[in-house]
């Protein structure tokens, strides 16, 4: 009956916004807002406890003024009853609670609670006994409204993907649910709707807001063969996507996934807290009984005041604001970082941020541009710059290689077409370079290496026309067994690689290594740009990782961040693996500790923040809980003893060292969204 009634209650609350026009002349003052939050945090604990409340106040104005009520006895006796009430409707959830805790042979905290209140009943103390219930069931609810806040900045981008979607099959437009989405689907998404799964547009144009999935909060321009990702919210356009995966392998249900495997995973504080709830209530009450025994055997006190004192020593000792201290925290920091792009696996992970010490980065893809940049081309003899790139743009053609993007991007730029040409026999070597017949002529592009591997006597040619080749030319083009071109690239730093060794060492890593498998020259280059002096080139995953360990033996406990695609091996070595803008590999989605869907770098400071922000956060709310535990317990006794009612305080304290400990802890809500 108790729980039906509170039931309906959000029946009514929740049957839409409080938008009336009537009502439209409070807004100013907030009151519309304030009725639509209290309305979204309502559940049925709440409804208990509320009614609860409002028939003790009954009680009190019946038991203080004898409203309608002729003698003392009656004021009594309707009072007691108005406060039975109150403790049965506000006690619902904590009976069934303490029953499911006795089922199990365990002495629960609400068991201790609903024990409290009915031994303050026995003590005459009604109003207390009631107030204790009370006062406890709204210090539970304010534990769920803040994991319901929690949890919904976690989940928030799965939740806002729509439950229906448009798509083209077979010639024909169809209404269907999000699950039903197969791939090789053709998904319409029009202005204002959300991506629903991962694909290519194949019609259309749209500026995206992809802020939930990547972090990022400027638009992303997309066109035909664009690649975009669930989640990304279409601004103003119209496209057709093909979808490229099921709804189940999408980024947006991979994620959520992700997030909640995280949430399940618990940190060196977290499994302390738990171990320590366990024997806490039953702790608790042995100690309540010794008290007792003491306090009338020992120093004479009365049977009724050594029993309300220890009741008010098993009130003021619920551990409610103990056990809260560590997951409400962990939490709140995992949402916060979810909000800018980043996806952090579990409370293990946090803690481990804080005792990084050193810091190994990749380079490319990391600190430079996932792209590089054709800078210039050398002829060598006489063939004409069109000529030359017309052969090796045919035979890249169908390569995705950062090389043969760059090359494409170079012919665009400079406005350079290309005409229909035959090419045949095309091998590629991986890490090597590509050769083929392009109009029945040998090319062959590549590094210096692997084009010296197939014609011996290149260097030497090219070391008598060009000085020092080895340690300037990214790529040589031979033709026809004569070199014709070389290819130089570069790399763009990203924003903010020059300011990270600085970044790290405000926060006590002061041991920043770079690690790549580019040339030397190529990473001293860079290195010496943004101030790292330990550098490791020329590496093969793993000999990164025999460095990582060696690093971790020397300095402690290590992070290692990369761009996920060929270091996850690495990034898995590490006691903290950081992948950056990787969102959508599924490789990196399993085996990081810590992804960073955006290209910023900054971001990668802010995560060791708020590990080390995360493990003060729940330092200080121990210390809260431990403090004020003490604090009011002491007050508590010490009433207790002069024969003030203090059962109120005991309470009042537990409930405000909740308050305190949740409001210390969802401030990491926020914290990402910080500069610095």
């Amino acid at each position: 009956m108790i729980r039906v009634i509170s039931v309906v209650i959000i029946g009514v609350l929740r049957k839409g916004h409080i938008t009336e026009p009537g009502l439209s002349s409070l807004a100013p003052y907030g009151f519309i807002n304030l009725l639509n939050r209290f309305r979204r945090y309502y559940t049925p604990r709440l409804g208990t406890a509320l009614i609860g409340l409002v028939i003790f106040l009954l009680g009190v104005i019946v038991q203080e003024a004898g409203f309608f009520v002729s003698s003392p006895e009656s004021v009594a006796r309707i009072s007691i009853s108005l406060y039975f009430l109150a403790y049965v409707f506000s006690g619902y959830y904590l009976f069934i609670s303490a029953v499911k805790g006795l089922r199990k042979l365990t002495l629960s905290y609400p068991f201790l609670m609903v024990s409290a209140g009915a031994s303050a009943f026995i003590l005459g103390s009604y109003a207390e006994g009631a107030a204790i219930l009370i006062l406890m069931t709204l210090g539970e609810w304010l534990e769920e409204a803040a994991g319901k806040r929690v949890r919904e900045s976690l989940f928030k981008l799965y939740n806002e993907l729509p439950k229906q979607v448009c798509i083209i099959r077979n010639a024909m437009e169809l209404m269907i649910p999000v699950e039903e989405i197969r791939k090789g689907d053709l998904v319409l998404v029009r202005a204002g709707e959300v991506v629903p799964i991962d694909g290519v547009v194949k019609e259309g144009g749209a500026s995206l807001d992809v802020s939930s999935v990547k972090g990022e909060f400027y638009p992303e321009i997309v066109g035909v063969d664009s690649r975009v990702l669930a989640g990304s919210v279409n601004l103003d356009g119209f496209l057709k996507i093909l979808a490229e995966t099921t709804y189940e392998a999408s980024t947006v249900s991979r994620l959520y996934q992700a997030i909640a495997q995280a949430l399940k995973e618990k940190g060196s504080y977290e499994r302390f807290f738990e171990r320590f709830s366990r024997y806490y209530s039953p702790l608790v009450v042995v100690i309540a009984i010794l008290f007792f025994l003491g306090a009338y055997a020992v120093l004479g006190w009365s049977a009724e005041k050594a029993f309300y004192s220890a009741l008010v020593f098993v009130v003021v000792s619920c551990p409610c604001a103990f056990i809260l201290s560590t997951p409400v925290a962990t939490a709140s920091a995992m949402a916060g970082s979810s909000k800018r792009g980043i996806l952090i696996r579990g409370s293990s992970v946090l803690e481990r941020l804080n005792i990084v010490k050193a810091l190994a980065l990749d380079k490319t893809g990391t600190l430079t541009q996932p792209e590089i940049s054709l800078s210039s081309i050398t002829l060598i003899g006489d063939i004409p710059e069109k000529e030359v790139l017309s052969y090796a743009l045919q035979l890249e053609q169908s390569s995705n290689h950062p090389i043969a993007k760059a090359l494409r991007t170079y012919a665009i730029r400079n406005r350079f077409e290309v005409n229909g040409t035959q090419v045949e026999e095309v091998h590629n070597q991986v890490g090597g370079g590509v050769e083929g017949l392009v109009n029945k002529k040998h090319i062959c592009i590549g590094s210096l290496d692997f084009v010296n591997g197939h014609h011996s006597y290149i260097e030497d040619k090219l070391e008598s026309q060009t000085e020092g080749i080895r340690q300037k030319a990214h790529v040589v083009m031979i033709l026809e067994d004569k070199p014709v071109a070389l290819f130089f690239f570069e790399e763009k730093l990203r924003e903010g690689a020059r300011e990270i060794k600085q970044s790290f060492a405000e926060l006590g890593i002061g041991q920043v290594a770079l690690l790549s498998g580019d040339r030397r020259e190529n990473v001293e280059k860079l290195a010496s740009t943004i101030g790292i002096t330990d550098i490791y080139a020329e590496l093969t995953p793993e000999e990164k990782l025999t460095l990582l360990r060696e690093m971790r033996q020397k300095h402690g406990a290590i992070a290692m961040v990369g761009d996920g695609i060929n270091d996850s091996a690495v990034l898995a070595g590490a006691d903290v693996g950081i992948a950056m803008n990787t969102v959508g590999n599924d490789m990196v989605l399993e085996g990081a500790d810590v992804v960073v869907a955006s290209e910023d770098l900054f971001d990668i400071p802010k995560v060791f923040k708020l590990g080390k922000l995360a493990v003060k956060t729940i330092r200080v709310n121990t210390a809260i809980a431990l403090i004020g535990k003490f604090g009011f317990a002491i007050i508590a006794l010490i009433l207790a003893y002069m024969g003030v009612k203090s059962l109120w305080i005991a309470v009042i304290g537990d409930d405000g060292l909740t308050l305190l400990v949740i409001l210390n802890s969802i401030k990491l809500l926020r914290f990402m969204g910080t500069k610095g």
